[in-house]
């Protein structure tokens, strides 16, 4: 007799309030998300044409920049033969330590 009762308590119940409190939680959510798009595209495209120009403008000036100091290398050698040099010789250096290293032989066991 209770569980019939409580059978019925159940079905006859109002869930109107958890089912909108639940799909609200939801849609929430999601809308949220929906606006982020809508801002990251809108962000993403705000004065297309003056970013392009502007990264045009920087990638000539990084080019003119690099091309005069090609520039300069060019007529003095010795700024970066130098450091080569060095690099040359450390590296020697590396290779004749590699060669003396003794070698690690793996012990055996006996027994």
């Amino acid at each position: 007799m209770i569980t019939s009762r409580y059978q019925n308590f159940i079905k006859n119940a109002d869930y109107t309030e958890a089912v909108q409190e639940v799909t609200k939680s939801f849609t929430q959510h999601l809308e949220l998300f929906e606006q982020s798009i809508e801002w990251d595209v809108s962000r993403f495209f705000a004065k297309p044409q003056e970013v392009l120009s502007n990264m045009i403008d920087e990638v000539k000036t990084d080019i003119e920049k690099d091309n005069n100091y090609l520039d300069q290398l060019r007529e003095n050698p010795e700024i970066y033969q130098d450091p080569l040099t060095l690099f040359e010789l450390k590296l020697l250096q590396y290779e004749f330590m590699n060669e003396l290293k003794p070698q690690d032989k793996s012990r055996e066991v006996l027994g």
